[in-house]
């Protein structure tokens, strides 16, 4: 039974100040105490730290302090104005308490903060159990999406509902960063969710039914469904009418896919680091059927093998995304104070002179930009068969953590000190609880990977063959070294353009690989809020230069 809440100067030991993470586990022994003492126990107090350490929309706030309920209810229950506050068990989607954890105290905006699951209800398009069945089955689990909001208590009158979605396997916290920004949009409430099966939202069972396996269109088509008509019962379920989407990588494909097939519901799509937009220059049409290996060769040495390499000589291996994710180093990409600088004086000559030779040639200077495609590494013909054969068997990298049992936190910290290293130690140590409850928790929707891409991380159904349809506008950005290609996105406004579109865009975000918004908050959150105000429509339209930032600024590659 929910206790009286307590006030607010009673309840000022925000988690902010009570969470600590454990050091990141380096060794056997201290990986298997982390195992012994569970992983997936921090998991929402890491979230909850997070968002308190960079915004001021959770001040007071601590776990289940409120009740699963409104944000305006919520907040009044965490201050201490009705009854309901206080706390209860942990919020786990496997027993779900019905609680919520909300900030106590407004920001200066007027706006506050809120983490609740919310139930979408029974699957939509699947037949009731009935007869005998009906009580001899188990009871299906709940369909729960982990839900952050920030906005004032009471929704204002036309608030433009922005909302974030992540990547494959990550969750809400990835944006941690750029909450506060992307929070100050004009007349705006913040949504960001956790994808079913993914991050701290329920671990429902995901199968694609053998009867929709018959061929590339229908398993696609199943597997998207799982996440657009989820995102659709949640938007019902939360009463909003139109959305803006903002999804990065996995979470931006799936935001093309929902704006398809429910395109009244959506006024704009920002896709950050999009995967599966361009074709596969190595695959036909049909991507689940491998060609035969003499093609495989072949088409090893195409002009796209070529435009990685940077030269014209030829390669017997072949780039790998997956093995790029996992290599990258945060601190090679993000921005410092000596590598920026070096970087930016680099890019000012380098343009200077480019500038130079055009005007001795006697033609104008053009902004060619500034990004530079950074290729995966290159996998041996071997290793590209085993991680093949383990792509098309559906073979998930988290599998690989939960069955590595006590090597499991070993494992995922060596990831996370990686791809993060440049974040505070604070933050990083959190960044790693939080990520490594996600990660190792039960598998669930990660599953679908297999079925939307192919091996090589390229669409079964490139979006750039089926983005035409979309009439909002469409912003593509990418990291200045990321591994995503960003022809894949200047193909795709042109489709945009050429079916009557003019509003679409593509912007490179400098020092800022794949996880653009982790590597380079700053750019990423100007860039954001002025795509979100619209200024990015405007700069495509006129094929110019849209400044993210002092110092630095991101190249509009429009069409």
């Amino acid at each position: 039974m929910a206790t009286t809440a307590a006030s607010p100067s009673a309840a000022a030991s925000a988690a902010s100040t009570t969470f600590q993470a454990p050091p990141i586990p380096t060794t056997w022994r201290s990986s298997l105490n982390a195992w012994f003492r569970g992983v997936q126990r921090d998991t929402a107090a890491a979230e909850l730290h997070l968002y308190s350490m960079s915004t001021p929309y959770f001040k007071s706030a601590t776990l289940d302090n409120a009740p699963n309920a409104p944000l305006d209810v919520a907040h009044a229950a965490a201050a201490g104005k009705v009854s309901g506050g206080g706390h209860a068990t942990d919020l786990d989607v496997d027993g779900y308490a019905g609680r919520a954890t909300a900030g106590a105290e407004l920001a200066a905006d007027g706006k506050v903060g809120s983490i609740r699951l919310v139930d979408i209800g029974p699957e939509r398009h699947k037949k009731p159990t009935s007869g005998i069945g009906s009580w001899l089955g188990r009871k299906e689990a709940p369909r729960l999406v982990n839900m952050l909001e920030i906005g004032t208590p009471q929704p204002r009158e036309s608030e433009e509902k922005v909302i974030l979605l992540h990547g494959y396997g990550a969750g809400t916290a990835f944006y941690f960063q750029n909450l506060e920004a992307i929070s100050q949009h004009p007349n705006s409430r913040l949504y960001a969710l956790d994808w079913l099966g993914m991050g701290r939202s329920a671990r429902v069972p995901f199968d694609v039914p053998k009867s929709a396996q018959a061929n590339t269109d229908t398993r696609v088509e199943a597997a998207e469904s799982f996440f657009t008509d989820s995102l659709e019962d949640w938007r019902e379920v939360m009463g909003l009418e139109k959305m803006t989407l903002v999804g990065h990588s996995l979470g931006g494909y799936l935001s093309i896919a929902y704006t398809l097939k429910y395109p009244e519901r959506v006024n704009r799509l920002v896709l950050i680091s999009p995967a599966g937009i361009g074709a596969d220059p190595d695959r036909g049409e049909e991507t689940f059927a491998p060609k035969n290996e003499a093609k495989q060769e072949h088409d090893t040495h195409s002009s796209r093998q070529r435009e990685w390499s940077g030269n014209t000589e030829l390669s017997n291996s072949e780039p790998d995304p997956v093995v790029a994710e996992v290599r990258t180093q945060q601190a090679d990409v993000a921005p410092s104070t000596s590598t920026m600088a070096a970087e930016d004086a680099r890019r000012v000559a380098e343009k200077a002179e480019a500038a130079g030779k055009k005007a001795s040639e006697g033609t104008s200077a053009s902004d060619d930009g500034e990004y530079q495609h950074n290729p995966p590494p290159r996998l041996g013909k071997r290793r590209r068969q085993i991680l093949t054969t383990l792509w098309d068997a559906n073979f998930s990298p988290f599998g690989l953590l939960r069955n590595s049992f006590f090597f499991g936190p070993m494992l995922a910290g060596r990831y996370t000190s990686r791809r993060f290293g440049a974040l505070s130690d604070e933050q990083l140590r959190t960044m790693h609880s939080y990520t490594a409850g996600i990660f190792m928790a039960r598998g669930s929707s990660e599953y679908a990977l297999a079925h939307l891409l192919a091996p090589g991380a390229y669409a079964r159904k490139p979006m750039v063959d089926r983005i035409a349809p979309i009439k909002v506008p469409v912003s593509f950005m990418y990291g200045e070294h990321d591994w995503m290609d960003i022809q894949g996105g200047k193909e795709a406004v042109q489709r945009l353009k050429d079916a009557g579109n003019a509003h679409g865009s593509v912007f490179c975000v400098p020092h800022a690989g794949h996880h653009i918004t982790l590597d380079n908050p700053r750019a990423s959150n100007t860039l954001i809020r002025k795509i979100l105000l619209g200024r990015a429509d405007v700069a495509a339209k006129e094929g110019r230069r849209l400044r993210v930032g002092s110092g630095f600024s991101s190249d509009s590659e429009t069409l």
